[in-house]
């Protein structure tokens, strides 16, 4: 094969990549995001149980818990709920821990449900667990979440 026949076979190469890669790309970003708060509830737990779960062991809370594509539905009381200048707000749960709560993103089409709501009320949120963090307090986060019947 002459030096020419090969630069020409590398070339064709290299463009297949690129185009496959940017075919991937395309196709990752135009993929649709689940909405978690509608969606089927895989894990259904309190409060307090999943907080447990992430002080007891996070590596097996992770394993369990956290996922791109899993549900979890979570019920406790409401210890606060913090609103947004987006719009959005967050609702705390109380789990038994005075240093640590379940903090759930609530998705901003639940502003009407949220504004409702009062400190103390017994409430079922479900969304997408992300982990558990330790920053300023000890909280399991939930995002894209959702005021579950």
């Amino acid at each position: 094969m002459k030096i020419k026949g090969k630069i020409r076979y590398i070339i064709v190469a290299f463009a297949f990549i690129v185009v496959a890669g940017a075919l991937v790309a395309y196709y990752l970003y135009q993929k649709p995001v689940k909405n978690f708060a509608n969606s089927t509830a895989d894990i259904t737990i309190e409060a307090k149980d999943l907080f447990d779960a992430f002080i007891k062991n996070e590596e097996k809370a992770i394993t369990k818990f956290v996922s791109d594509d899993k549900t979890i539905k979570v019920k406790g009381k409401i210890l606060e709920i913090i609103a947004n200048s987006d719009g959005t707000s967050v609702i705390s749960l109380e789990v038994g821990d005075p240093e640590g709560a379940i903090s759930c993103n609530m998705e901003k089409e639940y502003s009407n449900k949220t504004s409702k709501l009062k400190q103390g009320d017994i409430v079922t949120i479900q969304g997408q667990c992300t982990g558990y963090q330790e920053l300023i307090s000890k909280e399991v986060i939930m995002m894209r979440c959702g005021i579950s019947d």
